[in-house]
């Protein structure tokens, strides 16, 4: 077996290990959910994380593409840099998105039904998701899928124990508990990140 089709093997084996353990423990976890839940908490739930999940998109603007394309490229002497211009450029934006998004968030809640302050709360969330995949897009370019794995392991299991556990403590609005562990634990996950990219975003932007 040639260095090649190991290495597309350890590639696999990385990320369909973490597929099936952040898709596997939500799935197991459901009847959890359900039980602590109401029906309606849990309607509310679903449509806010839809709204993160559509958000993403908007915050992103698809640079994670451009991040993985350029990588690519003969000449990645001015990968750094490169990647600074973006990190900074997609910092500025989403600031603004996020100030149009507090502003608006009366009109969005009422749009997606859901309550004003979970809007806020996720804006916060959409905006550490947005760092973090944009991180994650240099890693799959960069072939270091045991490192993309370990991010999205930790993200999903912490997510999912720690939102139950949040749950089971709160008296009303239990809901709050996904809101509250996302906010912690990614909040840690983009700590890391910055402090792994530290040497990246030191330089100014072009």
């Amino acid at each position: 077996m040639n260095s090649d089709v190991k290495e597309i093997i350890s590639h696999a084996k990385n990320y369909l290990t973490a597929d099936i353990l952040s898709k596997g423990v939500p799935f197991l976890m459901l009847p959890v959910f359900t039980r602590i839940l109401s029906t309606e908490e849990y309607g509310i739930l679903s449509i806010y994380t839809s709204f993160v999940t559509i958000s993403v998109i908007v915050f992103g603007i698809g640079i994670r593409g451009a991040v993985g394309r350029y990588y690519y490229e003969k000449d990645k002497s001015d990968f750094k840099e490169f990647y600074s211009s973006n990190f900074w450029f997609l910092l500025s934006y989403n600031i603004f998105i996020i100030a149009v998004f507090y502003f608006l968030s009366s009109q969005i809640a009422v749009f997606f039904e859901l309550p004003a302050r979970l809007i806020k709360f996720g804006v916060v969330t959409i905006f550490l998701l947005t760092f973090i995949e944009f991180y994650q897009a240099y890693l799959v370019a960069a072939k270091k899928s045991k490192e993309v794995s370990i991010i999205s392991i930790i993200q999903s299991v912490f997510v999912i124990v720690g939102s139950a556990l949040f749950m089971y403590m709160l008296i009303e609005d239990k809901y709050y508990g996904r809101v509250y562990t996302e906010i912690i634990v990614l909040s840690i996950v983009l700590a890391y990140v910055i402090f792994s990219i530290r040497s990246f975003i030191v330089y100014q932007p072009r």
